[in-house]
This record gives structure tokens, sequence and C-alpha cells, in this order.
């Protein structure tokens, strides 16, 4: 395949997951009497029989490995930065509503922080 053809491949791979997710959810949401965001962890936490923060919790980690995913196979380069900017950006959005604790996006920026500087040395070595 060539270079064109394999990147709108995967374009189209990336709106098809981008879609099935935005349907999920616009499904649960509309499923769901919550009336926003913050309500629909617990109402998942009732229906599996969980607390409504492990529910929030299995909530932000599906949607962390969709975006991951997501990114890694539109990406051309295995690159755990390019993948960890919108995990962060992300994670950013699931803790302002409440979704995951801020300790998890503390660990994931020390975690980038730690290879970017791995990277650098590497640069400044070679």
């Amino acid at each position: 395949m060539t270079s064109t053809s394999e990147t709108r491949r995967k374009v189209r791979v990336f709106a098809a997951i981008l879609g099935v997710n935005m349907l999920a959810l616009l499904v649960v949401a509309a499923s769901s009497s919550a009336s926003n965001l913050t309500d629909i962890p617990t109402l998942l936490g009732e229906g599996l029989g969980i607390t409504a923060e492990n529910a929030a919790f299995l909530l932000s980690i599906a949607i962390l490995i969709s975006v991951a995913v997501t990114i890694s196979m539109v990406s051309k380069k295995n690159d755990i930065i390019m993948v960890a900017i919108p995990l962060i950006a992300t994670m950013g959005f699931l803790v302002a509503i409440g979704w995951l604790p801020y300790w998890v996006l503390l660990v994931l920026a020390v975690l980038v922080g730690v290879q970017f500087a791995m990277k650098l040395k590497e640069g400044v070595k070679s």
C-alpha cells in the first residue's frame, strides 16, 4: 500500500472508533436518567452493583484506552509521548468532571516527563 492510502485507512479506522465511542456515550447518556455527566457513574455503579467511585474509574479507563488505541493507530511512529499528550488532555477533562482521581493524572505526567528526559539525554549523547 502507498503512504497516502495507508493514511486514509487509518483515518477511516480512527473515525469509526470515535463514532462507536461517541454513540456508546450517547446511548448511555440517553438511556439513563442522569441530568449531567457526573451522575452517569452513579447509575452505572447501581446497575453493576459496585460503588460510584469504582464505576467512574471503570468509565475513565474505558475512555482512556479508546483514546490511546485510536491515537496509536493513527500516529506514524510508535512514540509514547505522542500517545501521552492526548491522554493527559483527556485525563484533565475526566478529573474536571470528577470521574478520575487527580493522582492518576500526576503519575502519568511524571512518567511522560521521565520519558521525555530520557529522549533528550539520548539526543545529547549522539
